[in-house]
């Protein structure tokens, strides 16, 4: 059965692009599965301050953080400010297309087995940008299957396959909050590569 407990939904934002509007009306117009807070994290610069003013009147929690930008570290700090049972990584650029997506995810949340689910992600033209990562030669992990088209089944119908797989995208990442304590939370050394992956 799936599990069925509140979701802390994280977004650090500098509100490029306007996307985060995108991202926080589809997560609240299209997600069937309703226990959820969304916890924005706000790197806003003065000169978009009517981002700010958006933010407040539609997401749960606003966390400001004027700093440099560090994706662990803010995300790290989202973690503090989130009262759920489950937490939810999200990018300020996706916009939410099937009202499953969460109750999918959950789903596998309820095996104690598995520490961490993502789900395949488009891109707008509908080629693959994730579904699944893995390790390369120097310790960098890369996307499976990047840009290959919606329906292409590569090898073994992997692309198209809910599998495990040896890392997952903090674009979109839910875990347990005790395994994301456990872990350590996010390694912030780390400027862009692995920071979202290492613990």
């Amino acid at each position: 059965a799936p599990v069925s407990a509140k979701v802390s939904i994280v977004i650090p934002t500098c509100a490029a692009h306007g996307y985060i509007e995108t991202c926080v009306r589809t997560l609240r117009a299209v997600t069937a599965y309703r226990d959820f807070e969304i916890v924005v994290l706000d790197n806003i610069p003065m000169s978009e301050s009517h981002w700010k003013f958006w933010l407040a009147d539609n997401v749960d929690k606003v966390v400001d953080i004027p700093d440099a930008f560090n994706w662990s570290r803010f995300n790290n700090l989202g973690a503090d400010a989130a009262d759920g049972e489950y937490i939810l990584f999200l990018n300020d650029d996706i916009e939410i297309v099937d009202p499953a997506w969460l109750d999918t995810m959950l789903e596998h949340m309820a095996r104690p087995e598995v520490g961490i689910v993502g789900p395949r992600l488009l891109y707008p033209s509908r080629r693959v940008q994730h579904a699944g990562m893995f390790l390369a030669n120097n310790g960098v992990a890369r996307h499976a299957f990047r840009f290959a088209a919606e329906d292409d089944p590569g090898y073994f119908g992997l692309p198209l396959t809910r599998r495990n797989v040896t890392a997952v995208t903090g674009a979109c990442m839910l875990m347990r909050r005790a395994t994301f304590e456990a872990l350590g939370r996010f390694d912030e050394a780390h400027q862009i590569v692995n920071n979202d992956l290492d613990f």
